[in-house]
């Protein structure tokens, strides 16, 4: 009856080693498919993030000085070299002319919706709504928007 005891033993740990994993499985799996969901989204927050900084920087020059009474709004592709090659994301902005900004004489003020878009098997979207104001047209040049608030929607 040699090794016995060592066998018993063995067979103890394994056994307190099953329950532990027993207890815990779901947490762990809980977790490996939050930190899933949480890298995904924040890839499209980042997505969305480089939408806004491209409409900041030259996005905004596509727009008209005055939209005129357009109700539809302007839809902005944001080009794919603002966004990294991997993960892959894209992005858009989606822009409407809500008049003249009371608060801000001589600009006036829009409403974007920014997208951003972590793309693969189960997508991910980041929306931000950002209200900026643009100065007017004057001598012969607008100046760059600037941002007034903003909120993520979804």
């Amino acid at each position: 009856m040699r090794g016995g005891a060592a066998l018993l033993m063995a067979l103890a740990v394994l056994a307190l080693c099953a329950g532990a994993a027993w207890m815990v499985h779901r947490a762990v799996i809980r977790d490996l498919v939050t930190e899933g969901e949480a890298l995904r989204g924040a890839w499209a927050a980042l997505a969305a993030d480089g939408a806004e900084a491209w409409f900041m920087r030259e996005g905004w020059k596509a727009l008209p000085a005055t939209a005129g009474g357009e109700e539809a709004g302007f839809a902005l592709a944001v080009p794919p070299w603002v966004f990294p090659r991997e993960p892959a994301q894209e992005g858009e902005v989606r822009a409407r002319y809500l008049g003249p900004a009371r608060r801000w004489p001589g600009s006036g003020l829009w409403r974007l919706k920014v997208v951003g878009r972590a793309l693969g098997p189960r997508p991910f979207v980041q929306t931000r709504e950002v209200y900026v104001t643009i100065p007017d047209e004057r001598v012969d040049e607008r100046g760059p928007p600037v941002k007034r608030a903003w909120r993520i929607v979804r």
